[in-house]
């Protein structure tokens, strides 16, 4: 991370941070999320404050969350095990290769023989995961 980090060039963070300023505000399309969503928040992140992740929590219809002992922003690289054992069965590991971070599912599971790629946006594909995982899971007699 520390690489990362040394590597950014000032025009670079400074594109980053208009790109975010300029985006526009989706709070309002929360609560017509469908999709089960689990928000990850590091307990010591300082770019995300605590109470925008309690935001989206409470406005992502059945959203779970899970703060992340001592992890910052990217708490997924600082906590794996931890931020794997939230996101459930299905996955396996997160891999680097190159500048890019990758979900790789279990041999069992959903995800078998994937790999996605984690976009910016962290929220997003650990949605896009538990999305696969409900479609692949069996459905119950219940429901037949």
């Amino acid at each position: 991370m520390r690489e990362l980090a040394r590597s950014a060039t000032a025009q670079g963070i400074a594109d980053a941070l208009r790109g975010m300023a300029l985006r526009p505000d989706s709070t309002p399309d929360l609560p017509r999320w469908r999709a089960r969503a689990l928000v990850v928040c590091g307990e010591q992140d300082q770019l995300i404050p605590r109470a925008a992740c309690d935001t989206l929590a409470r406005n992502i219809p059945g959203a779970r969350q899970a703060v992340v002992a001592g992890a910052g922003h990217l708490a997924f690289l600082e906590k794996p095990a931890e931020v794997l054992a939230e996101i459930g069965p299905g996955i396996a590991r997160i891999d680097k290769e190159g500048d890019s971070y990758w979900v790789v599912g279990t041999e069992d599971g959903p995800l078998a023989g994937k790999k996605v790629e984690i976009p910016g946006d962290n929220v997003a594909a650990i949605q896009w995961a538990l999305e696969e995982e409900a479609k692949a899971a069996p459905k119950s007699a219940a429901s037949s």
